[in-house]
């Protein structure tokens, strides 16, 4: 009768192909089948996009709407936990995904927006009277314009008059924050989830095998371009994922692969240029009709993010539209203040978890793709500058201090860990989630 061959087994490489500084340079180890590395990797084709499908469908009581305020809240801290989860696995080249440890922070934040807007709707609006709720606050008020009387409250009417964000625009500001947050997290979130199962199976960044990583990724693609065209618009044949456009994603992933974290920024031009710019701030085609129109309109939306990210109230330099809340700037703390460097109650313009967003330095308006962009590059390799405990501090005086975020808002004397603090904290966001 016929006999097959038994599979060869290879003891996976240890010895690597040179040092990567962005590792934690722990050995992953484990048998390898040689030889079997297609049939091998399309097996974390499905274990991937359960993750991700996991997520997405988290609703409360099983149902997604767009008013449900508890639903996508909870989908926003299980995405932010998901970021946590893949940066905070033991495999030490997972440390290679500063895209996930960044993400994690900005999505935390994205849910501190969320909070801000849905209690200025609650402010502006009304317990609903008449037509259908805008809104579903957690405790099941049901929000909707004012009916009765001015249409405008003396608030709204200031907010709008000092920064062109009223109830409208805020309530389209809420609605394409979820949907961009999950349209991140469906599309770069996949792509990271994939990133970290792979080098947990083949070791492949820690070996350099670059190519041999980029053959599994592209199956990957038409993978899930076959299965789940339906399951976002991210993934339609019109969608984002896996998008050859500018040729940013794959260029970045070689970069990551290779070790090259620099080289790697051009992940950001696909997350912004290629989801975002299409799935929130301008909606392009692959959105259906029926969900971009209760998306609100462009304008509307260009308005609340730039007086979100721009507008400076109560003397915050910079860092944010009040002491409590930073914008979604770059900052990297689990609650919504940031950990502060002051001096005699001033904060410094360079921050060690922050990266502030000044019109000034990089634009007026934020929703310019070729704006934010190189700023959300700079955010990166801040948060890797970080990370490696690089913050070039000044010299500590006794005025000097770093708040560090928090109920207790503990004043430190000297330049703290940075690495255990954020570590400490995306285990705060894992936690959450």
């Amino acid at each position: 009768m016929f006999s097959f061959p038994q599979p060869v087994y290879q003891q996976a490489d240890t010895g690597g192909a040179g040092t990567n500084p962005f590792s934690a340079q722990t050995s992953a180890g484990g048998i390898v089948a040689a030889g079997c590395h297609e049939c091998e990797c399309e097996l974390l084709f499905a274990q991937v996009m359960a993750k991700v499908m996991r997520v997405k469908d988290m609703c409360y009581d099983d149902v997604c709407r767009v008013e449900d305020f508890r639903s996508f809240r909870r989908r926003n801290m299980a995405i932010s936990a998901d970021y946590a989860k893949i940066y905070l696995q033991p495999l030490g080249e997972a440390k290679r995904l500063k895209f996930a440890g960044g993400a994690a922070f900005g999505s935390t934040h994205i849910g501190y927006a969320l909070d801000l807007a849905a209690e200025t709707l609650e402010a502006w609006g009304s317990t609903r009277q008449r037509g259908p709720a805008d809104l579903i606050m957690p405790d099941g008020t049901e929000i909707s314009p004012d009916w009765a009387g001015p249409t405008l409250d003396f608030q709204e009417l200031v907010a709008s008059v000092m920064t062109g964000v009223g109830y409208e625009a805020t309530r389209a500001g809420l609605r394409r924050l979820v949907y961009g947050n999950l349209s991140i997290y469906t599309d770069l979130g996949a792509v990271l989830w994939f990133c970290q199962m792979h080098e947990q199976r083949f070791n492949y960044f820690r070996d350099g095998r670059v190519d041999e990583f980029m053959e599994c990724f592209e199956r990957f693609v038409e993978y899930v371009r076959a299965n789940h065209a339906h399951d976002h618009h991210t993934f339609a044949p019109n969608g984002s994922f896996g998008s050859e456009e500018g040729g940013y994603l794959r260029a970045g992933l070689r970069a990551l692969a290779a070790g090259d974290i620099p080289g790697s920024m051009k992940i950001v031009d696909h997350e912004q240029r290629n989801i975002l710019q299409n799935f929130m701030y301008t909606l392009g085609p692959a959105v259906p009709g029926h969900v971009a129109s209760s998306l609100g309109s462009n304008s509307d939306f260009k308005n609340f993010m730039n007086a979100l990210e721009s507008v400076q109230l109560g003397g915050s330099s910079g860092y944010g539209t009040s002491p409590r809340f930073n914008g979604i700037r770059a900052q990297f703390s689990f609650s919504k203040e940031a950990h502060f460097l002051t001096r005699r109650g001033v904060p410094f313009r360079e921050q060690p978890l922050m990266y502030s967003f000044k019109p000034e330095d990089h634009g007026e308006d934020f929703t310019n793709p070729n704006v934010r962009t190189p700023w959300f590059q700079e955010v990166v390799l801040h948060w890797v500058k970080a990370e490696q405990n690089e913050f070039n501090w000044p010299a500590y005086q006794p005025q000097t201090l770093f708040e560090s975020a928090g109920p207790d808002h503990d004043m430190i004397d000297g330049p703290p860990d940075l690495q255990q603090l954020l570590y400490a904290d995306l285990g705060r966001i894992r936690s959450a989630g």
